[in-house]
């Protein structure tokens, strides 16, 4: 029989969403499907990238990717029902690059649970290859207490028109010798990364600081709000190398802790690369608790020069 391929139109969104999140429990399967829904129709999540493989009208795969502001990707691997065909799910991974190719896109990354093993190989024979295993972490800072400081670290917050280029060159130093995810160092620049993480979560700039001592800047942290899951999460925290190894960094940890109770969220949420031990050793000191473990796989396209 023959298969067709083509966008998912919004009256068929429930379905292709219930498969493509098909190996989650179901409570989660359901809530994820219908918020991705209710945002798409509310205008703050974009299903555009949602792909469906159709056998005589019957969806049998699907495939979903998110195009963001940098050049960058995230996509999600494709679902199929249990008799279709290994070249359905081939296709669906082949005309998603094809359209990340259309739209200039240098980076997509894949997320995926270390036991789906098909499809890790799947997208690896489509040209994705290993980034990192991320460890997700969580902590409840509804019963935790504000750890007393000798000497509170001076921030500065977020001003677009005011210390945007402060950011990113303190960023850029923070990439040096780090051991978070190193294989994705060069693929996007600093200013790109920081446009990035504007997109996830409910962003505002009092919850980005930079951390400093009159003298240096040493530090970055960047959380943001997940209204929906009552909890913040620390999406990017780092170090210059001049300023690691002097506790700074569970201070820093301590300060988001801090910041998510004063917001009224219940879980300060992060995921850090499973190799960074020390990063680990941190959030683990500061009440974190190890929730989840997933691949990271990329896409690279070299850009070209005009």
């Amino acid at each position: 029989m023959k298969i067709t391929y083509s966008p998912v139109t919004s009256d068929g969104w429930n379905p292709a969403l219930e498969l493509l999140f098909q190996n989650l429990p179901e409570i989660l399967r359901v809530f994820q499907t219908e918020d991705w829904m209710r945002k798409s129709l509310e205008g703050e999540f974009d299903l555009s990238g949602l792909w469906g493989a159709f056998c005589d009208g019957k969806l049998v795969g699907t495939i979903f990717f998110l195009l963001q502001t940098d050049h960058s990707a995230l996509v999600w691997a494709p679902q199929c029902v249990p008799e279709a065909e290994k070249e359905v799910a081939m296709e669906l991974i082949r005309i998603v690059n094809r359209k990340l190719d259309k739209a200039g896109v240098s980076l997509a990354q894949a997320l995926l649970e270390l036991r789906e093993e098909s499809e890790i190989a799947l997208m690896v024979e489509n040209g994705y290859q290993y980034l990192a295993d991320l460890i997700y972490m969580e902590c409840d800072v509804s019963g935790l207490t504000e750890q007393a400081r000798i000497t509170p670290l001076q921030q500065i917050p977020y001003n677009e028109s005011e210390n945007h280029a402060r950011f990113v060159e303190v960023m850029e130093r923070t990439y040096r010798d780090t051991l978070d995810c190193p294989r994705i160092q060069g693929l996007r620049t600093p200013d790109e990364t920081l446009h990035s993480h504007k997109t996830s979560g409910k962003f505002h700039p009092d919850r980005w600081n930079l951390y400093t001592d009159n003298t240096d800047d040493f530090g970055l942290m960047l959380l943001t709000d997940h209204p929906e899951q009552n909890a913040w999460e620390l999406v990017y925290m780092g170090l210059v190398p001049e300023a690691r190894g002097r506790g700074l960094g569970l201070q820093m940890v301590q300060d988001a802790i801090q910041k998510t109770k004063e917001a009224g969220r219940k879980t300060l949420l992060v995921a850090v690369d499973k190799a960074n031990r020390f990063a680990r050793k941190v959030y683990k000191s500061a009440s974190f608790q190890e929730i989840a473990l997933r691949r990271v796989l990329m896409r690279t396209v070299e850009k070209t020069v005009e």
